[in-house]
């Protein structure tokens, strides 16, 4: 048994996030409305950076902090997520495929991406996107004195998954002096105390520069369930503070509550916000953020190497050859037991071997998602309205077949964007529709899938 790559586990996790984050911004273009697609997409964003910097994707994750701090603007309501946006959004997600697939090569263009994607978060206010897109995760906050404090509460469970509090603390003293205080309102009496649970909740007075994105990447893999707020320390006691939460991704985008740092007792007892969204950020296998979660995900499916499916597929195709050589044997004996255990083995590979093919079966709507993106290139290039419609996408394919059909279909879907739908002034002029239709279908016929490419040109 070979032992697994660290880094090709990132890569493989990471071109997932990658695909769902290009469908998520496919779907933000059709529906910029959609909180939940922005808050995914921003989810994605935000463990590709953090899974990075643990593999060692140092520009990886470089690249993608700047993407995240540029489309938290988005996330905030501060900007729309316009055409424009989701064109240089696009351009920005394959760049960190490239940084990803090819880490040792010299990829130029990531600065002048960036920031492009500041003008277009900022609605083309030019330079002073650089600084929209560069400012704290909540804008307009009061001046501050260059000291802040930071109160947080890990789960919780969090001793029970390896989380020391006393090393948190330790990054946080890096960003610059500080005064530490333990608050132990929550702890309870010795005779209910379980050893093995976190009562403590921390309150840091922190002298620096605003720290609220180094804050969220001390806590990173410890936002869901926590409490934690950044609240700046003004001169002016009776300003209001700006409390910054990074308590969940997904929440984030909700009504917080306003933190006093005149009333830490007030805020001590506060009760943590109510955990409403289901929706949890992924993590590394080994990261345990969300313990629940994580088995409720785990056991839904598991990756596999191709290679491994192809030898449990030879063992199969022997155990049939060794079961049929068996039943040919039994069918010259007398013995009632041998011809029993024949028959009992045969319906046992049979059993196997029809599952073990239905392990490769994979929906073609995997296949299908790529072509939006090829769609939606082609649109823009070519200056044609195109509605792409897919149906059939849970018709299965063995996986082998659905990656070779990938190349075929590419060149049938440009052809017909190319050459069957016309500009969309030869459509008016013909009496059509301005935005023309192209169609990928796939069905079962009988024992085989029938696939086609149709466009109303």
């Amino acid at each position: 048994m070979t032992t697994s790559d660290p880094a090709e586990t990132f890569r493989q996790e990471a071109r997932e996030l990658l695909e769902q984050l290009e469908q998520g911004l496919l779907d933000l273009e059709q529906s910029p409305g959609d909180a939940d697609l922005v808050n995914s997409t921003f989810r994605a964003l935000h463990t590709i950076k953090g899974s990075g910097a643990m593999f060692g994707f140092t520009e990886v994750a470089e690249f993608v902090h700047e993407f995240e701090t540029a489309f938290d603007r988005v996330r905030k309501g501060q900007s729309t997520p316009t055409p424009a946006l989701i064109a240089v959004a696009l351009d920005a997600r394959d760049h960190v495929h490239k940084l990803i697939d090819e880490p040792d090569a010299d990829l130029s263009g990531g600065a002048d991406i960036l920031a492009r994607l500041r003008v277009a978060v900022a609605g083309g206010a030019g330079e002073g996107a650089s600084s929209a897109g560069d400012a704290g995760s909540v804008p307009d906050a009061p001046a501050s004195t260059g000291r802040w404090r930071i109160r947080f509460k890990l789960p919780g469970d969090c001793l029970l998954y390896g989380t020391n509090p006393l090393l948190l603390l330790d990054e946080i003293a890096e960003l610059g002096p500080c005064e530490v205080r333990a608050l132990t309102a929550d702890v309870p009496s010795l005779e209910e105390l379980n050893p093995e649970l976190s009562y403590l909740a921390w309150e840091v007075d922190l002298a620096a520069d605003d720290p609220r994105a180094a804050i969220e990447d001390v806590f990173m893999f410890l936002r869901d369930g926590m409490e934690l707020s950044v609240v700046p320390l003004s001169t002016d006691t009776a300003a209001a503070p700006v409390e910054t939460s990074v308590a969940d991704a997904a929440a984030a985008a909700e009504p917080r509550g306003v933190t006093s740092p005149s009333a830490p007792a007030a805020a001590e007892k506060a009760p943590a916000p109510p955990a409403s969204s289901p929706r949890r950020e992924v993590t590394p296998a080994h990261v345990k953020a969300a313990p629940a979660a994580a088995a409720e995900k785990g056991s839904s499916s598991l990756r596999v190497d191709a290679e491994r499916l192809d030898e449990l597929m030879d063992r199969v195709g022997e155990l049939v050859i060794a079961q049929s050589r068996l039943t040919q044997m039994a069918a010259f004996s007398s013995d009632p037991n041998l011809k029993s255990i024949a028959e009992e083995l045969g319906r046992l590979s049979a059993g196997l071997r029809d599952t073990t093919m239905g392990i490769r079966m994979v929906p073609i709507g995997t296949l299908f998602a790529r072509f939006r993106r090829l769609v939606h290139d082609l649109s823009r290039d070519l200056g044609k309205e195109i509605e792409f419609i897919t149906s059939g996408e849970e018709t299965e394919l063995d996986k082998t077949m659905i990656e070779r059909l990938a190349d075929p279909l590419v060149h049938l879907i440009r052809n017909a964007v190319d050459h069957g739908l016309e500009s969309a002034a030869e459509r008016s002029a013909a009496g059509k529709p301005q935005v023309g239709k192209v169609r990928l279908s796939a069905v079962y016929a009988g024992a085989e899938v029938a696939i086609s490419v149709s466009d109303d040109g």
